[in-house]
């Protein structure tokens, strides 16, 4: 596989386009994406910082009536999100945007994901009203308190 090449990945069941030097989504966390999908409901709104290509919010949409904006800042990993919106038809639930998910203040949600981000001392303040706030981990998460200032260090 030569590097600037699309390339298509099946997970879960979900087909997803990505190249091999842009940053892509962890094997490892699959179980924990699986997990997330059986906690969310019908007829929900969810917000996904730090998106990247998109699995998260494919997984939470495809089976469910869910509202899914993702916010991420990679204007070179952006363009992914959307073209595997339509790759897997669900077209409609998620609605990307570009912009810094330190920044990004964009309304209500009911559940808030904030996956692990690459740097390991980061401090995420999540500037939106929730119900339910909560890190997506291959550890143990935070429990979801609304209005809770999301740090990866107060995780353990």
């Amino acid at each position: 596989m030569a590097a600037g090449q699309k390339r298509y990945t099946l997970n879960m069941g979900y087909r997803f386009a990505w190249m091999l030097e842009k940053p892509v989504f962890l094997e490892r966390e699959k179980t924990e994406r699986q997990r997330m999908k059986f906690l969310v409901t019908e007829k929900v709104k969810i917000m996904v910082l730090f998106a990247g290509v998109g699995i998260i919010p494919l997984v939470l949409a495809m089976e469910k009536n869910v509202n899914v904006v993702t916010v991420e800042k990679n204007e070179k990993v952006f363009s992914f999100p959307t073209e595997n919106i339509e790759v897997n038809r669900i077209r409609g639930s998620i609605t990307p945007v570009l912009g810094d998910s330190y920044e990004y203040q964009g309304g209500k949600a009911d559940r808030v994901v904030v996956p692990q981000p690459c740097n390991h001392n980061c401090f995420v303040r999540v500037q939106i009203l929730s119900k339910q706030v909560g890190i997506c981990t291959t550890a143990r998460g935070l429990p979801p308190r609304a209005g809770w200032p999301i740090s990866r260090a107060m995780r353990f």
